[in-house]
């Protein structure tokens, strides 16, 4: 809740500053005397500080995301590695199955101690 709360404070400041630059930029194209370094905030302490701590807090929320893409990432190959090994898998035990299929039990031979495998002496 407090990190959504945090989040939605960022958001309206973040959409405040973009709303004043481009601001400043129409004014600047379109040939008006704009005293730039005033309207950011350069030389007033606490508005650099806003700017700073934007700056950083972008940073961190663009590193959380490299973060989550990456584990994302790891997620689906570790989803596509287990279908993998379980196809091989189901692939094995049909062969085994197939070649248990093929192969004579020597227990059902006649002749052959059913309990052991070996030839029964009467």
């Amino acid at each position: 809740m407090a990190l959504r709360n945090e989040f939605l404070n960022f958001s309206r400041k973040a959409d405040a500053k973009i709303a004043l630059l481009k601001e400043v930029i129409e004014r600047v194209q379109k040939g008006e005397d704009v005293d730039v370094e005033g309207l950011l905030g350069t030389g007033d302490k606490e508005k650099e500080k806003e700017w700073e701590e934007g700056k950083s807090l972008l940073r961190e929320i663009e590193a959380a995301d490299m973060l989550w893409q990456s584990q994302q990432r790891k997620k689906e190959r570790a989803k596509e590695r287990e279908g993998t090994l379980t196809e091989q898998g189901e692939k094995h035990r049909i062969d085994a199955r197939q070649e248990g299929a093929s192969k004579p039990d020597d227990k059902s031979l006649p002749g052959t101690d059913r309990a052991v495998g070996r030839p029964a002496f009467y």
